[in-house]
């Protein structure tokens, strides 16, 4: 067998290698290979086997980063926007006040992507992990868990300890009466999805189910909702323009990140105005939408408290604190502006 760290110019091999040839766990792994912790003997034999089969040696500079004095924390951020400039200086702030620096990757919205950065940020032994925004279910996470490595938001404690789902959700539900009481019966969603394996982030059919019970509640046929999945900015649009050219919708919600402008490019090549002939409603707001004409409607968070309350509560469970905070109230609101306006009637 030819080794993978033995100059064939593939990636050298990691921790979650040997576990995979061991058949054990990364955590297990890195007891057997540094002595700290009790391994049983035959499995040692295995773990140092399968390390000297794949050819993997220990980082040095990955040894250091282990230490207290590196004081690392990686951040995972699902696809880079505008959005989270404010999210990463909450993070950024929180981290420099307890003498953390931050080490931040981008997703690029994919799932292979990201797993196989949390590979790496792994075996370089980061001090603990931080998500950024909405991220789905992924193998590496599992592999932080099972390592030991600190991962926020707390998932042990619940979805959404700190992400303040609760208040997103009545902020939501809020934003879709008032599309139903202005008597929009036909509402397309526009969701981003995960770009190699198609997934839906968690976030966006919460939302789009709260959209169906708003008009469940009002008495309207919930079946006028019609959820549209799009990668890019591009496909975006043409769904959009798509669906505006069959049975138009009243009103288009922007769920995924960075599809407002997109939508709004539909519009225009359809030539249809805002909120005259379609209403919008978008989410998570960025500095151009409360200045566009007409200005947007949104739902927004205030982004830098979450992120600086996750950051602090990561670096309690890292240090491993007696008293974590208690958590807070985060700032979650509908703003309704001139992008809506009451249902056109039907062609």
């Amino acid at each position: 067998m030819t080794r993978r760290g033995s100059g064939t110019g593939r990636r050298p091999p990691t921790l979650a290698d040997v576990a995979r040839a061991a058949g054990v766990g990364i955590a297990t792994v890195s007891r057997a290979l540094t002595g700290a912790g009790l391994v049983g003997i035959e499995t040692r034999t295995r773990v140092l086997a399968a390390a000297a089969e794949l050819g993997y040696r220990a980082n040095p500079t990955a040894r250091i980063l282990r230490g207290a004095a590196a004081k690392t924390l990686a951040v995972m951020v699902p696809v880079m926007h505008a959005l989270y400039a404010e999210w990463l200086r909450g993070a950024s702030e929180a981290a420099l006040r307890f003498g953390y620096v931050l080490v931040v990757c981008d997703g690029q919205n994919s799932v292979q992507t990201m797993d196989a950065q949390f590979e790496r940020l792994l075996d370089k032994r980061v001090d603990g992990l931080l998500l950024a925004g909405d991220i789905v279910a992924l193998r590496g996470l599992q592999q932080f868990i099972e390592a030991g490595v600190p991962v926020g938001p707390d998932f042990a404690t619940g979805p959404g300890r700190l992400l303040g789902f609760d208040a997103e959700r009545r902020a939501v539900r809020a934003a879709f009466e008032r599309l139903v009481a202005l008597g929009h019966r036909r509402v397309g969603f526009v969701a981003r999805k995960e770009r190699d394996m198609g997934l839906i982030p968690p976030m966006q059919t919460s939302r789009f189910q709260c959209l169906r019970e708003a008009m469940q509640a009002a008495g309207v046929d919930s079946s006028g909702a019609v959820f549209v999945e799009a990668v890019t900015t591009s496909e975006c649009s043409k769904m959009v323009h798509d669906l505006l050219g069959s049975e138009p919708p009243t009103a288009l919600v922007a769920s995924g990140l960075g599809f407002t402008a997109p939508i709004l490019k539909a519009l225009r090549d359809s030539r249809l105005e805002v909120p005259a002939d379609v209403s919008l409603l978008a989410f998570n707001e960025s500095d151009w939408e409360e200045v566009a004409r007409p200005a947007i409607a949104v739902v927004r968070h205030s982004y830098f408290e979450v992120a600086y309350a996750e950051t602090v509560d990561l670096i309690a469970r890292i240090e491993r604190r007696p008293e974590r905070a208690p958590v807070p109230t985060f700032f979650s609101e509908f703003v309704e502006r001139g992008s809506l306006a009451v249902a056109r009637p039907a062609r």
